[in-house]
């Protein structure tokens, strides 16, 4: 009898990985060399077509499979989604944002950050000019991390996009497909939650873009009350899972006279 599997390397986009293929099936799975494993990920079914995990993570459009994985951002002119301003202006900045799992994270983050604003410090210790983000990006990230993550994306939600809204109070995050499992929202970032997708998951750990260890929650928790900002607020409405980032301080900070804003932008 020959090997039932066959080990190959991968180079290129995937480096650092094995490609297994099962000659008995005609499967190909997608095995981290390194690291605590990030497990495995089937890349090719035995019809040979391309798995969703793997046309996610690595193919060069993901989007020519299925047009409405992506994430649509907009910033709006009011605190209103579709309001016009006095000049007519629903959004003073809209983008389709697609490609692989990690490529949609940055452009998210990109997209935010160039459109929120950014408070400017003199460091009273430095003397050095330092920049402060409206909201936390650390949050942010967070927060469409997990929506890439765990959104659906079984046949009844592939026409709807994550959507990043913007307004002047607030930052919307929603993704299709709600609370996943026994998890309820009195115990979100409290208790190990099921996982909806879980080898895009195990991929994404092992390329180190997300930790896998169920922190996101309180992280984004975390990050606000350090940023002196109101509380998260997380809302799950027939399938649909959104999350509230608020640009209200919860307190007015006492004044430095050798800290000053020189510039809001």
């Amino acid at each position: 009898m020959g090997r039932r599997f066959e080990i190959t390397e991968t180079a290129g986009s995937v480096k650092g990985f094995y490609v297994v293929v099962d000659k008995e099936t005609g499967v190909n799975y997608l095995v981290a060399k390194f690291g605590a494993g990030a497990g495995i990920c089937p890349l090719i079914d035995k019809n040979g077509k391309p798995t969703l995990c793997g046309i996610l993570n690595f193919g060069s459009l993901p989007q020519i499979f299925s047009p409405n994985l992506d994430i649509v951002a907009v910033k709006c002119v009011t605190n209103n989604y579709g309001e016009e301003d006095e000049n007519g202006i629903r959004f003073a900045d809209n983008k389709r944002i697609d490609g692989t799992l990690s490529s949609m994270l940055q452009q998210a983050l990109i997209f935010i950050s160039n459109n929120t604003k950014k408070a400017t410090y003199i460091n009273s210790v430095t003397g050095k000019r330092e920049d402060k983000d409206e909201y936390p990006l650390k949050a942010l990230r967070e927060i469409v991390l997990n929506a890439l993550i765990h959104r659906d994306y079984s046949q009844y939600t592939e026409n709807d996009p994550i959507r990043i809204e913007i307004y002047e109070d607030r930052i919307e995050v929603t993704n299709p497909g709600g609370l996943y499992g026994c998890l309820s929202m009195d115990q979100l970032g409290m208790v190990r939650s099921d996982i909806r997708n879980p080898y895009i998951a195990s991929i994404l750990e092992t390329m180190e873009v997300t930790e896998n260890r169920y922190s996101g929650i309180p992280i984004i928790y975390d990050e606000m009350k350090k940023a002196n900002l109101l509380p998260p607020k997380f809302e799950d409405d027939r399938g649909v899972f959104k999350v509230t980032l608020y640009n209200a301080k919860i307190k007015e900070e006492k004044e430095n006279i050798t800290d000053k804003i020189i510039e809001i932008c």
